[in-house]
């Protein structure tokens, strides 16, 4: 299989109308798919048609239909409720210094 050419960010950039500090930032920060060989980032072709389709804007009607899963509360963020109805009541530790100087103390 041959070796795909690689594009630099600087080649990104112009594509996009952005700077190159922009493009190596939105890869910092795991939003751009990108290979680091010897220690810069290179675009693929196929990177590319990611990120192109990353800041892709759709209008609202397809918007909708491809996010309504995405806008269903996950389970982790719903309040859980308790077998028995009441809620559990909370006490509060003691300050760290008293709790040593009780320790000191004994």
């Amino acid at each position: 299989m041959p070796l795909q050419p690689l594009h630099l960010p600087e080649d990104l950039a112009a594509m996009l109308g952005r700077s190159k500090w922009w493009v190596c930032e939105q890869c910092r920060q795991g939003r751009f798919p990108f290979v680091k060989p010897g220690g810069g980032y290179r675009f693929t072709d196929r990177h590319v048609e990611e990120i192109l389709a990353i800041l892709e804007e759709l209008p609202m009607a397809q918007r909708h239909v491809g996010r309504a899963r995405a806008a269903e509360p996950s389970r982790a963020s719903q309040p859980q409720a308790s077998d028995s109805g009441s809620a559990v009541q909370l006490k509060a530790r003691p300050p760290r210094r008293r709790r040593s100087a009780v320790a000191d103390s004994a």
